[in-house]
Parts: C-alpha cells; structure tokens; sequence
C-alpha cells in the first residue's frame, strides 16, 4: 500500500514512522530542506530509550503534485494550515482516500468540499515531540481514532495497528472529535498561559478550579451528553500526559502560531449561535491571542 503523508510536523514524522511498518510512505513537507533530510536518513525514532531509524521517502509539495499513485493521503498539518492544503486534494484522484489528523473542527467544513469519496477524520492521542526535521520523540504512547466522514468504509486502520502505536476505528466522528476537543480546550489553552505541565492543570488547586470553569462553559456550550465521562477523561489525560508539554504551549515557547483559533475559537463561535455567555473562556481565548501577539513582537 502506498501513503502520502502531508506535514512535518511532529504528527507528521511519528505518523510517517510507524506507518512505513506496513506501508510504503512518502512524507510531503514544506521545506526543501527537510525533504532532503528525510530522504537520505529517514526518520529517527525515539522512545523511551528505544531508537530506531526508518526508512521514508520525501518530497517538497509541489504545485503540480496530483497524489496519483497512492492509496491514502494522510493530512497532518496544523488546522490553521488546511486551507493551504486543500488544492492539492481537490487535484487528487476522486478514488483516493483522504484521512484527516487535525485538533478542533474547523477542518469538517473544508473537508466537505473535497471530491474524494471516501474521507475519514481521525484524532491522534499521543505525545510527540519534534526535535530536528527528521527525528521525532514519541513521548507519550496513546491511539489514534478514526472515523469515517463519508463514501465507503475501505479501509481498515487495524493493519496499522501495533502495541505502541494502536489504531480504534470509531463509529461516530463527530462525537469522537468533541471529546478530543474538549480535552484540547481544557488542557491546551491553559497549561500554555500558566506556562506548566499538563499534570499541573490537576493537581494545582487553584488551576483546577479554572480548569473546571473552563469545562462547564464548554458543557453548556455543547451540551455534552454524559459531562462527568468528558471531565474524568480530562483528568485522565492529564494524569497519563503529566509531564508532557501541550502542544500550544510548545507553539508559544517557539514563537509559533498557535491553534487557539481552531479550538476556543470554535466554541466561542458556537457560543455565539446559541446566545451563551462564556467569560472565562474569552478570557483565556483573548490571553492566549495576548502572549502569542508579545511573542511575536519579541522575535
């Protein structure tokens, strides 16, 4: 089987890794620089004390790029990154499989728009860590969630399947996309305004309460259906991930854009239809646009 995987990034290496276990994989980057890495070493591997190198091969994404020759795309740019990526689907061939791996759900609507008949949406539960452009930490073991989005259920994600890397085919998306966002709202946003780890958002009782605040706006803005399963869930991975970084935490401290837009966003744009009040949440949104505008100024 062959795989394009689309994007550097952390997601992107510890994907392309474990897939070309099982697939042929060619990893799509933005930097020729990269591409050029990747290509001659392959992807580094690291966890634990485990390293492993594996063969990969790259490309720059290109213009002119059609996807012809493979059976999967896997998009595993940043949300705010998906609109750029877009035309180079709708040039890809109608047969081809396309698999989403994004935080937030911004991406559902654009995803609608593609020609493809068969697309899935996935979330990734596990921790990575990019160190250089071609050597990736994989420094929290966890599963990744598929579901179909629409057409045909052609593939099955369980040939990808490993004890360090499991794959669950899920039956509802959007379902399993709140319950991945909302984990994103609580943990992400506030562990990079109080600058800790993940752990701490638990286990600091003053953290906690905010964190709590954060979590019941976000209840009465989605109406969760069982709000003790999502908030045990919330602490659960922050129990599991407690010395992890969040990813917009790491965004902030290497000046990067952050996804703040695709996740508090979302809801306050939600929040917005339905005439909710969400101060805390405005808040920390507004706190976090904040340090990522004096980052900038900074650089």
């Amino acid at each position: 089987m062959k795989i394009a995987v689309i994007g550097g990034g952390a997601i992107g290496l510890l994907v392309s890794a474990y897939l070309a276990d099982h697939a042929q994989v060619t990893l799509y980057t933005r930097r020729k620089e990269q591409a050029d890495q990747v290509r001659e070493h392959g992807i580094t591997l690291k966890r634990k004390k485990n390293v492993k190198k594996v063969k990969v091969d790259a490309k720059v994404l290109r213009l002119d790029e059609a996807f012809v020759h493979y059976e999967l795309i896997v998009v595993a740019v940043k949300q705010y990154s998906i609109k750029d990526i877009i035309p180079y689907l709708m040039k890809a061939p109608k047969h081809t499989s396309v698999l989403f791996l994004q935080n937030g759900m911004s991406h559902v609507t654009l995803a609608k728009r593609l020609p493809q008949r068969t697309i899935y949406l996935g979330v990734v539960e596990h921790g990575a860590m990019k160190e250089t452009d071609d050597v990736v930490t994989h420094s929290g073991v966890g599963i990744t969630r598929v579901a179909l989005f629409k057409g045909g259920d052609l593939i099955s994600f369980q040939r990808f399947h490993s004890d360090v890397f499991a794959f669950m085919q899920e039956n509802d998306w959007y379902e399993m996309l709140i319950q991945k966002l909302v984990v994103n709202a609580v943990i992400n946003p506030l562990t990079a305004l109080y600058r800790v780890n993940n752990g701490e958002i638990i286990h600091n009782s003053y953290f906690y309460k905010t964190a709590k605040a954060v979590f019941n706006e976000l209840h009465a803005v989605l109406r969760l259906k069982d709000p003790t399963a999502y908030w045990n869930r919330v602490v659960d991975v922050c129990e599991k991930t407690a010395q992890n970084h969040s990813s917009m935490r790491k965004d902030l401290q290497q000046q990067r854009k952050t996804e703040i837009e695709s996740i508090l966003g979302y809801i306050l744009e939600e929040a917005a239809k339905r005439q909710i009040n969400t101060p805390i949440i405005h808040f920390v949104y507004n706190g976090i646009l904040g340090l990522e505008d004096s980052e900038n100024e900074g650089r």
